[in-house]
C-alpha cells in the first residue's frame, strides 16, 4: 500500500487489516457478497446534518465519512464526521478531497466506539447524483457512497451507491431513513 501522503485525493489506494496497517491506516471492508444489493439505513436526524452540511458547501463540493456498523447485508450509520475539501479553492466546485490525518482521526475515534467506517457521502453541486468518473476511480469497493445532487444551493435528490468490488462500476443500493 502506498503512503496516503503519495496520493493527491489523500485517501490510501487499499484496504488493510488493523493487524497490517502502516502509517496508522485501517480500513475495514463491509462485506457485501459479489452483486449482493445492500440497504443503508441513517436516521433522519443524521440525514438533515448531511445535508446542511452539504448545502453550506455549496457552490462547492463538500462532503465526509459515514461512520457506524454492519450486519448481514445492512449498513447501519450512527454518524456522520464532516470533511473539510482538501483540493485546492479552484477545483472544490467539482472535486472533493480528504486529508489523511482526517482518516484516521475518524477511524480511531469509531474504533474505541466499537464501530467502524462505513462509507463516505458528498455532494455533486448543480449536477446528478450519480458517480463521476473520478470517483469511479477513487473510490474503495463495497462502501455505502451516498452521493446528493444540491441544486442552487438546495438538496434536489440522493443516490446511494456501492463500487464492485472488480471496480468495474457502481451498483444502486437502497438508503432508508428512518
Amino acid at each position: 500500500m502506498r503512503d496516503a501522503g503519495d496520493n493527491p485525493t489523500g485517501t490510501p489506494d487499499s484496504y488493510t487489516t488493523r493487524a497490517n496497517r502502516p502509517n496508522g491506516w485501517l480500513f475495514l471492508v463491509c462485506l457485501a457478497q459479489k452483486g449482493q444489493r445492500v440497504a443503508t439505513t441513517l436516521t433522519e436526524a443524521l440525514q438533515q446534518r448531511l445535508y446542511t452540511h452539504l448545502r453550506g458547501a455549496y457552490p462547492n463540493e463538500g462532503g465526509g465519512l459515514l461512520i457506524g456498523s454492519v450486519d448481514g447485508d445492512t449498513i447501519t450509520v450512527t454518524d456522520i464526521s464532516e470533511a473539510e475539501n482538501t483540493f485546492p479553492t479552484e477545483e472544490q466546485f467539482h472535486r472533493m478531497g480528504l486529508a489523511p490525518d482526517f482518516w484516521a482521526k475518524v477511524e480511531d475515534e469509531a474504533d474505541e466506539r466499537g464501530l467502524q467506517i462505513v462509507g463516505f457521502y458528498h455532494s455533486h453541486p448543480d449536477a446528478p447524483a450519480q458517480p463521476s468518473h473520478y470517483d469511479l476511480t477513487h473510490a474503495f469497493p463495497n462502501l455505502a457512497y451516498i452521493i446528493v445532487s444540491v441544486q442552487k444551493g438546495e438538496v434536489d435528490h440522493v443516490n446511494n451507491w456501492r463500487l464492485r468490488e472488480d471496480r468495474s462500476q457502481f451498483d444502486s443500493d437502497a438508503l432508508n431513513v428512518s
